[in-house]
């Protein structure tokens, strides 16, 4: 049940990124290393301020009033699981962009005036949807949180929650770099996962025959498949490069392709030789939705 809706998410949150970074994943990752430490520098206003306002609508005005962190590029290389000379390149890329930009004491993150209006409805959208994940996740642990109670106060701590929101996420980009050194098969992947999450849904799969153990699924029930065309459609990686990730990631047993209508599926037994890393990612994104329902119970007993 959690899954769909997490993969919906992380669908919409890798093509986000991609299309806003010059179509390239690992480009945004850096970018997200230099947003995270924003947020975390907005919210150490705290430490002499209790009253500090961290919330959405004041974002840019803290924006401009902190000083960003300096990040090293043996840093940014070794949390992204990018080699050193990538990281360098990507960087440059950046900068000559102005998607980054760098003064006396550092490269830092500020977006173009005219990006930040996009921005914002960005943002917008990211909470909508981690808004009703999260409502679903309360529900199952017995919890009644509305959805406008969760949207206000997600905006009201917003760069609270978007530090954690974001350090998950760069920690997920980061295992999947590590495993594949791709993160555009990732996305890839991901697709195909949610044509799959809809049915092991409908069916009642559970995490251990999902990812865990091999057995079960075979033969039980169809699992959708995915042309390369749609994929592309929906992601805006080019058809050719679609064809190109999709047969090595059939070669590498992750996706099954049926030979006769061209088109792509998730291979269980491939996804099970990837259980550590699963792991890990239920681990980190539970520690994240920890973070969200303790701060949400915190706020509501204030009422």
């Amino acid at each position: 049940n959690i899954h769909l809706e997490f993969n919906k998410i992380q669908s919409y949150f890798l093509i986000e990124i991609y299309k806003r970074y010059n179509h390239d994943l690992d480009k945004a990752n850096i970018v997200l290393m230099f947003a995270k430490n924003l947020h975390q520098e907005i919210l150490r206003q705290r430490d002499s301020d209790l009253d500090y306002d961290i919330s959405f609508d004041s974002f840019w005005i803290n924006h401009l009033k902190i000083r960003q962190k300096k990040l090293k590029l043996v840093n940014i290389s070794s949390s992204t699981k990018l080699p050193k000379e990538t990281t360098r390149r990507k960087i440059q890329n950046l900068l000559k962009t102005k998607i980054l930009k760098k003064s006396s004491t550092g490269i830092y993150w500020s977006p173009l005036e005219s990006d930040k209006q996009t921005y914002n409805l960005i943002i917008e959208k990211h909470i909508e949807i981690l808004t009703s994940l999260i409502r679903n996740l309360a529900e199952k642990i017995k919890i009644d949180f509305s959805i406008d109670f969760i949207k206000r106060e997600i905006k009201k701590n917003f760069s609270f929650y978007w530090f954690h929101y974001l350090s998950a996420q760069s920690k997920y980009m980061s295992l999947w770099q590590k495993e594949l050194k791709d993160l555009e098969m990732l996305l890839l992947c991901i697709e195909c996962e949610v044509q799959a999450s809809s049915i092991y849904k409908k069916n009642l799969v559970s995490v251990d025959n999902h990812y865990i153990f091999k057995k079960a699924k075979k033969n039980a029930f169809p699992i959708p498949s995915i042309s390369a065309t749609s994929i592309s459609d929906v992601t805006g990686l080019p058809r050719a490069t679609c064809i190109r990730k999709l047969e090595k990631l059939n070669k590498m047993k992750m996706l099954k392709k049926d030979n006769l209508s061209k088109r792509y599926l998730i291979d269980t037994d491939g996804f099970f030789n990837l259980k550590g890393t699963a792991e890990e990612v239920i681990k980190e994104f539970s520690e994240f939705y920890l973070v969200i329902i303790r701060g949400l119970i915190r706020e509501k007993n204030k009422l």
